[in-house]
């Protein structure tokens, strides 16, 4: 049995019929540990199954009947760990293993997992608890949510299309998410009445990522004079656009 039909820019699209795909992941302990926490419940999760993780999603089992499983799961994996990016500077993107599972089956194709780099991870867990010293339930996790606006909205989706490339997000790539958000609000001007940012904000990050004399090579040119008050290093960069980005989300109907 087929899905109601789903209605894309006007045109109706039969849905294939749900089959929970679980995409299989790889990436090191820390982010797949933070994906699950992002993506406990909802629509999107990331599920720890043993010693493995996987990914399903709604996305997947209800794509649009010309597009591949594995072409949906990327797709939803690529909102994934943008999300993952924008929460956490230190995230770096997982990857499919190659391997998927549909429904109760036992067909899967293996892909031998890369070398995952080491790392240490520092902090701790809070536990909340209230005025009797019982503890409180953590709220809803906020991963599924976000990924069903980057559905809605085309802006939110490149961005964190963006933010979750493998490779680490460069001022270049920063300054794209910024000019996305900044462009959707509707000019720097509306960014800043709108309690997103503040103009100190502002002009420390696009005055590191724009000068070479704060950014060297990777400044996004290559001559250009100025002094800023205030800069900002790559991995505060990071961590301003992130907050950026999961704030102008939140926002989002």
């Amino acid at each position: 049995m087929y899905h109601k039909l789903r209605t894309d820019g006007g045109m109706s699209v039969r849905m294939l019929p749900t089959v929970n795909w679980r995409a299989f992941l790889r990436g090191h302990e820390f982010d797949l540990y933070e994906l699950c926490a992002l993506f406990s419940s909802g629509d999107t999760q990331v599920i720890k199954d043993g010693e493995e993780y996987y990914l399903s999603s709604v996305e997947i089992d209800n794509r649009p009947e010309s597009e591949e499983f594995y072409r949906a799961a990327e797709r939803v994996l690529a909102i994934v760990n943008g999300i993952g990016q924008a929460n956490n500077g230190s995230y770096r993107p997982v990857a499919l293993v190659g391997r998927f599972q549909e429904g109760d089956s036992k067909q899967h194709q293996v892909v031998f997992p890369e070398g995952i780099e080491a790392r240490v991870r520092l902090g701790a867990v809070a536990v909340v608890t209230d005025p009797e010293g019982n503890e409180v339930p953590p709220p809803p996790p906020l991963g599924p949510e976000r990924v069903g606006k980057a559905m809605r909205h085309p802006d939110a989706a490149e961005a964190l299309q963006i933010m979750g490339r493998p490779e680490r997000t460069t001022w270049i790539d920063l300054y794209k998410v910024y000019e996305i958000i900044r462009e959707a609000k509707g000019g720097e001007a509306d960014l800043i009445r709108s309690g997103l940012a503040t103009k100190p904000d502002i002009s420390a990050f696009t005055g590191s990522a724009n000068l070479p004399s704060v950014s060297g090579e990777s400044a996004r040119h290559a001559r250009l004079a100025g002094t800023p008050k205030r800069t900002m290093q790559i991995a505060e960069a990071r961590d301003f656009i992130g907050r950026l980005l999961t704030t102008w989300i939140d926002s989002l109907q």
